[in-house]
């Protein structure tokens, strides 16, 4: 039973931390207009605002609680 619950967990967080992520770059293109920043994400061009970048950072949490479900599940349950 854990294991089906970790199983599905690791999906909803990962699935969930993008969403998040995305929230944040759709949130800075609505305010610059800047689109093409995004495809050049090793260029320090986007300068998110404080609010941007905290829903950016909760998202890759989110990212890594997933793929700390996973290790959990292949560690324990494999």
């Amino acid at each position: 039973m854990l294991a089906t619950i970790l199983s599905i967990m690791q999906y909803v967080f990962l699935l969930a931390g993008f969403l998040i992520i995305f929230t944040s770059f759709f949130m800075y293109v609505r305010r610059t207009g800047d689109f093409n920043s995004l495809f050049i994400f090793w260029s320090p061009r986007i300068s998110l605002t404080r609010k941007e970048f905290f829903i950016n950072r909760a998202g890759i949490v989110v990212m890594l609680t997933g793929v700390l479900l996973r290790m959990v599940y292949y560690f324990f349950y494999l």
